[in-house]
Order: structure tokens, then sequence, then C-alpha cells
């Protein structure tokens, strides 16, 4: 299914390059994402690797790779976040991140001055069967990083 989505998008222009897109805590991936992944030389760092060099060694990995880009777009699916956090998702996965771990990658993106963008992916209340503490936590993460990114431009006031 993946690979007929990809062929079908082929007659548009690209616009955004394979060696532009970094994945940061991946742990469960299909067959055909493998095969894309790997086709296209796409970075990937997984949460082991993660923990072990650590958050802002990654980001400033990440942004290194992006240097010739003039805007960076950051998409926080909330599914790399290990399930006892995230269970309001689609693919929960175990060993994801842990709310600090990602409250730290999303506020060292928010401070860098080429992320023009952040967006929360994969928030499914419908499937929390902790009640609401997906939105809860993905609020969390919302707030400290409207909250950098405030401090960033010099903008004071309450969310």
């Amino acid at each position: 299914m993946t690979l007929d989505a990809w062929q079908k998008l082929k007659g548009h222009p690209q616009r955004v390059k394979p060696s532009d897109v970094a994945f940061i805590g991946l742990r469960s991936t299909e067959d055909p994402e493998d095969h894309l992944i790997a086709e296209n030389d796409m970075r990937v760092h997984r949460v082991p690797e993660v923990r072990k060099k650590g958050l802002k060694a990654v980001v400033r990995e990440v942004m290194k790779q992006l240097n010739d880009c003039d805007m960076v777009y950051v998409s926080f699916d909330v599914d790399s976040m290990d399930p006892s956090i995230s269970e309001g998702t689609g693919t929960p996965v175990p060993g994801g991140f842990t709310l600090e771990e990602a409250r730290g990658l999303l506020e060292l993106f928010a401070d860098e001055p080429k992320v023009k963008c952040i967006e929360f992916t994969e928030i499914n209340p419908l499937l929390d069967k902790g009640g609401n503490a997906m939105g809860t936590a993905a609020f969390t993460l919302l707030q400290s990083t409207v909250y950098r990114l405030q401090e960033r431009f010099g903008l004071r006031g309450s969310f």
C-alpha cells in the first residue's frame, strides 16, 4: 500500500528531497517503509542511538544534515513515545521516548532558527485507555514547545 501511494506521487514535482528527511525515534517499520528508507538513503535515529548520543547531539546532527535547507518542518508523531505515555495513538510500540525526552527534543528543535513549523500527529483520544492521558501528555509537550518559541522570539505571555 505504501509503495502504491509513493508511485502515484511520482507524477508530481519533488518538493522534499529524501536526503532532507530524518527520522528520530523509529522503532517499528514495515518492509515497504524499510525499502524506501534504504533506497533513498534516509537518515534514521533510533531510540537507543538517541539515548546513547544524547538529544543535543542528535538534533545537531539532523540540523547539520539539513544545512542546505532554508526552512525545517518538524512533524512530531506521538507514537514515538513509549506506550506507557502514548496509548492514545494508532501504533503504540514499547521502548519509545519518555515524556522528558520528547520535551527535550521538541525544545531543542524550537530553539533552531531554521525550524519554521512544528506539528503534533497521531493523537487519537478514542484509543486512549487512560482517559485522556495522551491528550494531556501532548498538551504538556505543546505548552513547553510554545513557551520555548515565545522565549526564542522574545514574546511574553501565558499559554
